[in-house]
């Protein structure tokens, strides 16, 4: 997949989100990393009193089988504009994905790191820039798509009455405990 239809359907993703929430919310001034107040109590957790959020994460690999050579995928999925771009829309939280039916958006032990990222970790620079602005943060896991990983672990897969595999994971074969260290 090239790098700029993926970077470009991040940004406009963002933008549709931005000018929704603009519509819904006070404003605030562009760039500010002030998001807007909600009457609810100080004590409350933030997902009682978040209103918006943004899930962002790259578009191709999930549906799993990527090109492990492509080092344009991922190439511009840089965390720390991530937040910032959340923040300009006035998001009150972030969902990043972490790992997709492919990759991880990580440094994993477990996982191959997808191939544009190089030696950066993208989970981590999400967290620390959003960390500055106090934004909370939900990395999220695919769970379910197989790609490189159920090639590689086919005892993992369910399978069919007679027996073929159907591209789902099995969470009675040992898989669900592969995953808790995937996650861990």
């Amino acid at each position: 997949m090239n790098a700029s239809v993926v970077n470009g359907g991040v940004g406009f993703l963002i933008g549709v989100l931005a000018v929704l929430n603009s519509s819904c919310v006070e404003s605030t001034p562009r760039g500010s990393d002030v998001r807007p107040k909600h009457s609810t109590e100080a004590t409350e957790a933030w997902y009682e009193r978040s209103l918006v959020g943004m899930e962002v994460g790259p578009t191709g690999a999930q549906f799993g089988h990527s090109d492990a050579k492509d080092t344009r995928y991922c190439a511009k999925f840089d965390g720390h504009q991530i937040v910032r771009r959340c923040l300009s829309a006035n998001c009150d939280y972030l969902v990043i994905w972490a790992r997709d039916g492919d990759y991880a958006y990580y440094d994993s032990k477990l996982l191959p790191k997808a191939p544009g990222l190089g030696k950066r970790d993208a989970l981590r620079e999400t967290m620390k820039e959003a960390q500055k602005h106090n934004l909370p943060v939900i990395a999220y896991c695919v769970v379910q798509q197989g790609g490189h990983f159920s090639e590689k672990h086919p005892e993992y897969e369910m399978r069919d009455y007679e027996g073929n595999r159907i591209g789902r994971f099995c969470y009675n074969s040992g898989y669900l405990d592969v995953m808790k260290d995937i996650v861990a």
